[in-house]
């Protein structure tokens, strides 16, 4: 049978990857929860500490790229992400059923750069004096032709962007999870509230980070890397997070068959608000599985035989 009525619309939001600081590691490690809101458990219902393997169950892995890449990409640049998918868990004594939602992406974490290569040409050492140019070797020297300068130019532009390369290829991505616990099965609203939240925090971390040296990020602060921050914007930054999602815990489920909650995530003029409503216990349940799911995942050749054999009972 199915448990009592819970009241609350979201019971947690967690966030999974890896403690791991060997950013150069490609081997696949075990996840762990690295942040949680509420930091405290419901008295009905206590977190089950398994989430983190429901959320990455092929493990943790960081990966080396500039940027995140498409689906059947090569191994050597981050892969498929990001990702969102709905797990069930089923409590064997109670037999209550509780749904998370969701989504892996890949999270990129600073890199130190690499030390610049020591120069053949002519360098002063430690403690020596460059040698002063005459001014009869200064007369001597041939006046640079405009074709110099261009190739002079040239040379500079293509250091400057091979730098800016170097930079580029130096970022790592490592898998992290966000992930909405809940006992209610909407999961097309929850979806898109976690593919906000995500947004949310990719955008104030992008803005914390340019005006802020990388070791600490808004990302570092919610991951738990970095213990506390000096940089007012990166708390204000995560105090904004918290607060959202301190909101969206605090919202009411929607009676069945009674009430409806009309949830704003953001401004009416730029979303309008998602509305969750229950059928009554009378009628048949909610089922909020989309129905380009299944032919996403198996095909169209294979979704429309598993419907023939349904409707024709055959195994």
């Amino acid at each position: 049978m199915v448990g009592e009525f819970c009241p609350r619309l979201v019971d947690y939001i967690v966030l999974v990857g890896s403690h791991s600081t060997n950013r150069t590691s490609s081997s696949i490690q075990t996840p762990v929860i690295l942040n949680r809101f509420p930091p405290t458990d419901h008295e009905d219902f206590v977190l089950p500490p398994d989430v983190a393997l429901f959320c990455q169950p092929e493990g943790c892995f960081n990966v080396v790229g500039s940027r995140p890449a498409r689906a059947n990409s090569d191994s050597s640049t981050p892969v498929r992400m990001p990702i969102s998918f709905v797990f069930t868990l089923t409590d064997k004594e109670s037999n209550k059923v509780r749904y998370g939602v969701c989504l892996n992406f890949l999270r990129p974490i600073p890199r130190r750069p690499e030390g610049r290569k020591h120069s053949t040409s002519s360098v002063p050492a430690v403690g020596e004096m460059p040698r002063r140019t005459s001014d009869v070797e200064f007369s001597q020297l041939p006046l640079p032709r405009n074709s110099d300068r261009r190739q002079e130019d040239t040379g500079l532009h293509e250091k400057k962007t091979q730098r800016a390369r170097s930079s580029v290829r130096l970022r790592t991505h490592t898998l992290t999870s966000l992930c909405l616990i809940t006992h209610h099965p909407f999961f097309t609203k929850f979806r898109a509230l976690v593919e906000f939240l995500h947004t949310l925090i990719h955008k104030l971390h992008e803005r914390s980070r340019s005006k802020r040296s990388d070791r600490e990020t808004v990302w570092g602060v919610l991951a738990g890397g970095i213990p506390s921050t000096t940089s007012s914007l990166v708390t204000r930054s995560v105090q904004e997070i918290e607060i959202w999602m301190l909101r969206l815990l605090s919202a009411p489920a929607p009676v069945p068959g009674k009430t409806c909650i009309h949830l704003a995530v953001q401004p009416k003029a730029l979303m309008k608000p998602l509305i969750f409503a229950l059928p009554d216990k009378s009628r048949l349940p909610l089922v909020d599985f989309p129905l380009h799911l299944p032919i996403q995942l198996l095909g169209i050749s294979r979704t429309l035989r598993i419907l023939v054999c349904l409707l024709l009972e055959q195994k």
